[in-house]
């Protein structure tokens, strides 16, 4: 009998849990052409498609992806020089339906006095 934790969730469910997040890692072949040039690239059937954007700087995190009508994928995160620093900055990236490569990372949010955190879109 399977039996549940402190929240509710079996053991069963962890299981499938962690198989759903197991099938978005990436192959050894996507691996090998992952840049951080923001290019897409795929594995060898087209299940799997990934890119890498360039941090502006040392720290990423907390990222929040938005698809608007027109197919554009649209992302935000944290990004600075260390948790809870002062000037830690909120960076954007868009790419547009059908592109192939995401734009350079851009500012949105940032204050010399101050630590931006978690960024949420909405729409």
């Amino acid at each position: 009998m399977d039996t549940a934790d402190k929240a509710g969730a079996s053991a069963n469910e962890y299981e499938d849990i962690n198989r759903f997040f197991a099938s978005f890692q990436p192959s050894e072949d996507i691996r090998s052409k992952e840049t951080t040039d923001g290019n897409l690239v795929s594995n060898a059937d087209g299940s799997y498609t990934s890119a890498l954007l360039k941090p502006l700087f040392h720290s990423s995190h907390a990222s929040n992806l938005l698809v608007t009508r027109d197919g554009t994928l649209h992302i935000v995160w944290f990004n600075g020089d260390s948790e809870g620093g002062a000037g830690n900055a909120i960076v954007y990236s868009s790419l547009a339906a059908g592109a192939t490569r995401w734009p350079e990372p851009i500012v949105v949010s940032q204050q010399d006095d101050r630590s931006a955190q978690n960024p949420v879109l909405f729409y």
